[in-house]
């Protein structure tokens, strides 16, 4: 509701609305009576004092709007450690958010998946598969996180680690992998396996404590270490990368399950069955 105090002429108007913040009070040294002179002084005294009130309330509006800035930033440091800052395409593992499916390369509109190593319009080392890259004629390459799609196989690491950079994103260590793939049920039951990946996401029981599908079976997935077979690097092949899931093979009439540590291939190796996600 408004109030209006009149002064010989002169309104003062001050308001309020439900839920706002009220001001701080305003004292008046002076009244006028109708019909008496207003002596300059007191006018000015009143306008003095309204003045005051004013810078007042403007130091306590900056006070507020700091105080909501502060606020602000603890909330969006809070979801960043609790990963609830994490996209739509991501789950929160610990502080890392990490792609709920296995990803699914394409071009920069989207609409041109890449499935195998002949597919990818660059080349196998990488060095053209960047956004404004120079190096060659290849295009950039771009890795989706997406349910119910083919997950791109049979890139090297180098072209999995740009497809992530691309979309501001990179590949994970073994140690964040296996952080994320922590709880992903073990065995032929839950997840998929055989020559062919199923689907992103088909296999809703399998998917990790913190939401990640698809960690066991499917592909193994590309991490971000290289190793080496001997104490000085000679050649290519003495360099190794890892590449990091659950398979399974036949022992004797019996599935058991193979180290989830694939060791022994070359970060340049397009394996049908290698693939890969990304962090953040």
């Amino acid at each position: 509701m408004k109030k209006t105090i009149v002064c010989s002429g002169i309104a003062v108007c001050l308001s309020s609305a439900g839920g706002m913040a009220l001001a701080g009070s305003v004292s008046i040294p002076n009244t006028f009576q109708a019909g008496t002179p207003a002596i300059a002084q007191h006018v000015n005294d009143n306008f003095d004092a309204i003045a005051t009130a004013v810078n007042d309330n403007d130091s306590r509006i900056k006070a507020n709007a700091d105080a909501i800035s502060k606020n602000s930033s603890d909330i969006a440091d809070l979801q960043a450690a609790s990963g609830a800052g994490c996209p739509n395409d991501m789950i929160a593992a610990g502080s890392l958010c990490v792609d709920k499916y296995e990803a699914s390369v394409t071009d920069a509109s989207g609409s041109v998946r890449y499935a195998a190593a002949t597919d990818y319009p660059c080349a196998a080392d990488g060095n053209d598969c960047g956004t404004g890259s120079t190096a060659g004629t290849g295009s950039p390459i771009f890795a989706r996180s997406e349910a119910g799609v083919n997950p791109s196989r049979a890139m090297t690491l180098y072209q999995a680690a740009q497809a992530c950079a691309n979309v501001g994103k990179r590949l994970p260590t073994t140690t964040e992998w296996q952080m994320a793939a922590a709880g992903t049920p073990s065995g032929t039951g839950s997840c998929q396996f055989g020559t062919d990946p199923g689907l992103t996401g088909s296999k809703a029981a399998c998917v990790s404590n913190t939401g990640a599908f698809d960690m066991v079976g499917n592909l193994w997935e590309w991490t971000s270490e290289l190793d080496y077979t001997s104490g000085n690097v000679t050649s290519t092949d003495q360099l190794k990368a890892r590449a990091l899931g659950e398979a399974h093979i036949v022992v004797t009439g019996t599935p058991t399950t193979k180290s989830i540590f694939f060791p022994g291939s070359g970060p340049m190796a397009q394996n049908s069955l290698f693939g890969f996600r990304c962090v953040k």
